[in-house]
């Protein structure tokens, strides 16, 4: 893995240039790794932040030594194809899906890069600083990773069938309707608390980068849930039931709704979709900035369907799948999800 700092650094002319932009570079997005405090790096990643908000490409920064990703791998064939031993920072410039061209070294142009910016070029260029090494035109892996929704999209699916969550909510809504008969404040409270709690977690997972380790812990609780469920014990049952009921009654008490929805959650998250919940997190932490915000509301809404769906059916007396087989199976889930995002990420 290329961790090492490159040589290759070129600043252009200080003297102020008046460019009519005339181009749109809005179907460009420019891949940017480097190490998260490599002077370097970070020095490429301010001038090219600026020249996006500029010129409307897209920069997605990665330090490679704190998240890996698969476009290290492609950067580091073209380069070696092209002879140059890989040193970092790197950036990967696409039109699209389209590779056009990677560039090692902090080149510090503005020039430079509105002209590497050019989706009719044929094969990839290899730059070392701002010399053109090599075309590259033949069949390497090159296309821009496409975005993991599918995965995430199952992930919330499974998240938001928390059981510990909705259990704790299902005894507070029937103590509820016992007590006042009409709880629209207290679902309306508990829901916005519940999503919004999960969510503001989640966005903080989501930047640190860290989807290996989330998913080690996932494949951890997932399994041991599986275990669980295949011979629950006594002990665990009563105690998940004590706590449940206890909770649910100092809500009607003191009018904590919003506390325990937050709770319910986060620090009371079912360890069967910790799996999953760490899963996507890991997941949209490798996409692309201006893509997260978008995917976490999805996430949000998704995860809050289930407590909507869950107040109407209390109301009509329905029965539910037994909490045992549930876990079992949003547990699989999680372990499969957090393999998955283990291997790819």
């Amino acid at each position: 893995m290329p961790i090492a700092c490159s040589n290759a650094t070129v600043v252009g002319l200080s003297i102020p240039i008046i460019m009519l932009n005339m181009t749109s570079y809005s179907n460009f997005t420019l891949y940017l790794l480097g190490i998260h405090n490599g002077p370097p790096c970070l020095h490429l990643k301010a001038f090219l932040g600026n020249l996006s908000s500029q010129y409307n490409f897209t920069l997605v920064w990665i330090p490679v030594d704190l998240n890996h990703t698969k476009l290290l791998n492609v950067a580091t064939k073209y380069l070696e194809e092209a002879g140059l031993i890989p040193g970092v920072p790197i950036t990967l410039v696409y039109c699209k899906s389209k590779l056009v061209a990677v560039v090692e070294g902090a080149v510090l142009d503005t020039k430079f890069w509105l002209n590497v910016m050019n989706c009719s070029s044929k094969g990839v260029k290899v730059y070392y600083g701002n010399q053109l090494v090599d075309i590259i035109t033949s069949n390497v892996t090159s296309k821009a990773p496409p975005p993991k929704i599918v995965p995430i999209i199952i992930a919330a699916l499974t998240d938001s069938l928390n059981p510990v969550g909705l259990s704790i909510y299902g005894l507070l809504m029937i103590l509820c309707v016992n007590v006042r008969k009409r709880c629209y404040k207290e679902a309306l409270a508990f829901l916005v608390a519940y999503t919004g709690a999960h969510m503001a977690l989640g966005g903080v997972l989501s930047t640190l980068g860290a989807s290996k380790i989330y998913s080690v812990i996932g494949m951890g609780a997932a399994s041991f849930m599986i275990v669980a469920s295949l011979k629950p014990t006594e002990k665990l049952k009563k105690a998940a039931s004590f706590a449940a009921q206890k909770l649910s009654r100092a809500v009607l008490k003191k009018s904590s709704v919003f506390l325990v929805g937050a709770a319910a959650s986060t620090i009371s998250m079912s360890p069967c979709v910790v799996g999953a919940y760490l899963s996507a997190m890991g997941m949209i932490s490798s996409l692309p900035p201006e893509l997260r915000l978008p995917v976490l509301a999805l996430y949000a809404l998704i995860y809050s369907t289930p407590v909507i769906l869950l107040t109407i059916l209390i109301h009509k007396g329905k029965k539910f799948v037994e909490t045992r087989t549930l876990i079992l199976i949003l547990a699989s889930i999680s372990l499969i999800l957090s393999v998955y995002t283990f291997i790819t990420s």
